[in-house]
C-alpha cells in the first residue's frame, strides 16, 4: 500500500491532472490486499499516510523540485500514457 500510495503521488506531482486516476489505482491496489489476505484496511491507510508524510517531506527539498520539474519536460501532459 505504501508503494503504490507514493508511487502514484510522486506520478501527479508530474501528471497533476492524473491524479485522482493515480490515486483511485492505488487504492484499488491496497484494497485487493487486504481482499487477499495480506493487509488489514488499517495496513492501506498508514501505507497511504505514510507515503503521504514522505511526499511532503520530499517536496520541502528543492532537489526535489529540480527533478520533478525535469520530468515534467521529458513526459509533458499532452503526451501518453
Amino acid at each position: 500500500a505504501t508503494q503504490a500510495y507514493f508511487f502514484a503521488l510522486v506520478l501527479s506531482e508530474i501528471r497533476p491532472a492524473r491524479r485522482e486516476q493515480l490515486l483511485s489505482e492505488a487504492r484499488d491496489i491496497a484494497t485487493n490486499r487486504e481482499l487477499a489476505g495480506v493487509h488489514y484496511a488499517s495496513d492501506s491507510r498508514a501505507g497511504r499516510q505514510l507515503a503521504e508524510d514522505v511526499v511532503a517531506l520530499l517536496r520541502r527539498d528543492k532537489r526535489w523540485w529540480e527533478q520533478v520539474n525535469k520530468a515534467r519536460a521529458e513526459w509533458p501532459e499532452d503526451q501518453s500514457p
